[in-house]
């Protein structure tokens, strides 16, 4: 199809008539700028909510779409700040002289106020009370999901808070195993200054979820290796030693960090039989997890747990 100037369709028609919203969505379609199942699921809910507004029906296309590109949700102020770039639209590589409405076009006179005021007035849209019914769309602080994408976050994210608030005993020689692991003080010009490794390791045999950020060179691994150190000795000396497992996102990053714990392993100053039970085996989590061939399934899940004590993800922002 070959747009030409007076068939291109005008961002208030489309906002304001469901049918050339559609036109609109095949004319991306026919791009290859959204998929034949984004456009299925608006049809789908458009039927369920026949007064539904453009808007809200542009919105369920595109979280659609952004499930598509791995994104949970439609995050509206990002989108509204900058439409192309949020939604990745059009795709790289595809732009063309003649070539649909563009998102930033369409949402250029849209503000968040009135996409959330048409978002509230479907009956599409699930309703956060006592004993409400599901409903295919949850909105919440600005953010679009799907109903069943909402409840996997929200499920995941009490797990998530519920590790963090449970506090782990610590042994009662703790303090001193830890300062001989990190025996030797951090001088800058020299004046002492917080050992931030140490303080890291130290709130991580605390909890049962931690997560340690930093820079290249900051010493993350380091930490990490300390801490299973620390968690092993005491485990060993109690009788029974820790199951430790250590995965990453990428087969790439998997070996990185085979090779550079392999290192931090062997110069810990630590026991034989410590050193010993700290494995310097990184796998992909997909193996960890036992992917399932031909399904988006996983051998291990809620219901069949991995059987570790402590589990160690590599760059796990990936």
């Amino acid at each position: 199809m070959s747009l030409t100037e007076p068939e291109r369709l005008s961002a208030g028609n489309v906002l304001h008539n469901r049918d050339d919203l559609f036109s609109l969505l095949n004319d991306w379609l026919e791009f290859s700028w959204i998929r034949a199942l984004d456009i299925a699921l608006v049809k789908l809910l458009a039927k369920l909510d026949p007064d539904a507004e453009p808007l809200v029906l542009l919105a369920i296309a595109l979280v659609s779409h952004q499930l598509g590109h791995g994104h949970i949700c439609l995050d509206l102020p990002s989108v509204l700040r900058d439409p192309d770039l949020a939604l990745l639209l059009p795709p790289e590589g595809r732009a063309a002289e003649q070539q649909p409405m563009l998102p930033s076009e369409l949402l250029a006179a849209v503000s968040q106020q009135r996409w959330l005021a048409a978002l509230a007035s479907s009956a599409l849209l699930y309703r956060h009370a006592e004993h409400a019914s599901a409903k295919p769309l949850v909105l919440v602080d600005g953010r679009v999901y799907l109903y069943r994408y909402w409840q996997y976050e929200s499920t995941v994210a009490q797990h998530l808070v519920q590790r963090i608030d449970t506090q782990m005993p610590l042994a009662a020689d703790f303090s001193q195993r830890l300062t001989a692991l990190f025996n030797e003080p951090l001088m800058v010009a020299g004046e002492r200054q917080t050992d931030w490794q140490k303080v890291a390791c130290a709130m991580a045999a605390q909890g049962q979820l931690t997560l340690i950020t930093g820079g290249p060179g900051t010493g993350k691994t380091t930490t990490v290796v300390r801490l299973l150190a620390l968690l092993q000795q005491s485990a060993l000396e109690a009788g029974q030693a820790l199951r430790i497992q250590l995965a990453a996102p990428t087969g790439k990053a998997a070996a990185r960090l085979t090779e550079s714990i392999g290192q931090q392993v062997a110069s810990l100053p630590v026991e034989k039989r410590v050193q010993e039970n700290i494995p310097t085996e990184v796998t992909t989590l997909h193996r960890l997890l036992g992917s399932l061939p031909g399904t988006r399934h996983f051998r291990h899940n809620s219901n069949n747990p991995l059987i570790v004590d402590v589990l160690v993800i590599d760059e796990a922002s990936m």
